[in-house]
């Protein structure tokens, strides 16, 4: 397989591109050369491997070419084989919650980590998940939810917390196992920007697909539903997008384009159908973003008719290279995320949005540090410092948020 040069960024993301890309059967021998040529801080990769989720990946590459005592290959086989026992606990209960919403006569989607794992990955151990995503229709999904519940699930927010999201959430109240070791998120909206009136068509497009847990005998075989081809790719791409709008880095990016190399890879993809869909749900711009990111970091095999028509959507679709460098490949804090309104973009709104984000925006702190962080003034100083020192890639994050805002605006205006 041959890899894009990606001259534009540091050697650590060339060796994680690569690892991502590759294949369980590929043999290795152009990571091995890269190693060897620009030589790597290897410290410095489990950092940004863990910072993408993509350590178990980075794992089953580097161990062919890597000696086995090697200490930083040795960190990422342990979080290979903590994703690996973590996997068994989420695939047993993901069993239990299907099973019992489908007795119900409810129609659950698994779909992005639950859908993934095992049918794209082919060792689940290599895309880790924090929680279990299930969707179902708006009218289904507080039913599953009361199922859930009465089967021991439960909520770990209070009362209030759980009212807040109901109200302003495309997911219901996060839920955790009986055993107190999974969470589960019921979806009544694939994302933000999803509508009801969609919900028949993942229905009528939906697929089977086989999911294997453990159980006190042996591991077995279940069925679940799991969104079409074309759905889950653009809610992929769409997740991408979004996330990178509300993320002040660039966390787990690399693990979402990987993601969609996947899919596109060992999926045969309806490019016209996609192309259909998006355009109807207002979302060609989100849907060619991660689209072609994942293209120009991993190759992935899209007909270069459909990246031009996707392209072709797309208002100044040239800042995507600008896009890749500060969104995806960049590990550094940014002061400034999330500034650009979507629905107000005015230099006004902006110098004033800059003044309050400077002066201690506690709310702004409180979302970046946490609640009960300390030394997050300190942090945040520190940001800006950073920030300060460093104005054209400032500028550089400020003009990919502008067009970032401006994708969103035209997807959630139509």
């Amino acid at each position: 397989m041959s890899f894009p040069p990606l001259d534009h960024c540091r050697t650590e993301y060339r060796v994680l591109a690569h690892c991502c890309a590759l294949n369980e059967d590929s043999s290795g021998e152009e990571l091995a050369e890269l190693l060897a040529t620009e030589t790597p801080d290897l410290e410095l990769l489990v950092d940004l491997a863990d910072w993408q989720c993509v350590a178990p990946l980075a794992y089953r590459a580097l161990r062919k070419v890597l000696p086995a005592e090697n200490p930083a290959l040795r960190l990422m086989e342990d979080r290979y084989r903590e994703a690996s026992v973590r996997y068994q606990l989420q695939a047993a209960n993901a069993r239990g919650a299907l099973t019992l919403l489908e007795d119900q006569g409810l129609q659950p989607l698994a779909y992005k980590g639950l859908a993934l794992a095992e049918n794209f990955y082919g060792d689940p151990a290599l895309r880790p998940m924090g929680d279990l995503d299930i969707w179902l229709r708006e009218d289904e999904a507080v039913a599953a939810d009361e199922v859930l519940r009465r089967n021991g699930w439960f909520s770990q927010d209070d009362a209030e917390r759980q009212e807040v999201t109901r109200q302003s959430h495309h997911h219901l109240p996060r839920l955790t196992s009986p055993d107190g070791f999974v969470s589960l998120e019921l979806h009544r909206f694939l994302h933000e920007l999803d509508g009801a009136e969609r919900a028949e068509g993942y229905l009528a497009r939906s697929l089977r697909l086989s999911l294997t847990a453990p159980t006190e005998e042996a591991k077995t075989t279940f069925q679940a539903s799991t969104l079409g081809t074309e759905d889950h790719l653009i809610s992929l791409a769409t997740h991408f997008g979004l996330d990178r709008t509300v993320y002040y880095q660039s966390y787990a990016a690399l693990r979402q384009l990987t993601d969609l190399h996947l899919v596109i890879t060992r999926s045969k993809v309806d490019w016209p159908l996609l192309r259909r869909l998006a355009e109807d749900a207002s979302l060609l711009g989100f849907a060619w973003l991660g689209i072609e990111s994942a293209v120009r970091l991993f190759a992935s095999p899209v007909p270069d008719p459909i990246r031009a028509e996707l392209r072709d959507s797309v208002p100044r679709a040239e800042q995507i290279e600008r896009f890749i460098d500060c969104k995806v490949l960049e590990p550094s804090p940014w002061v400034l995320h999330q500034l650009v309104d979507p629905e107000e973009r005015s230099t006004w709104s902006l110098s004033k949005a800059l003044v309050r984000r400077f002066f201690w925006d506690p709310r702004y702190l409180r979302e970046k540090f946490g609640a009960g962080s300390r030394k997050r003034y300190r942090r945040h100083a520190s940001d800006i410092l950073a920030t300060v020192r460093h104005i054209p890639k400032t500028l550089d994050q400020l003009r990919v948020d502008g067009w970032m805002a401006e994708l969103h605006q035209r997807a959630s205006s139509t």
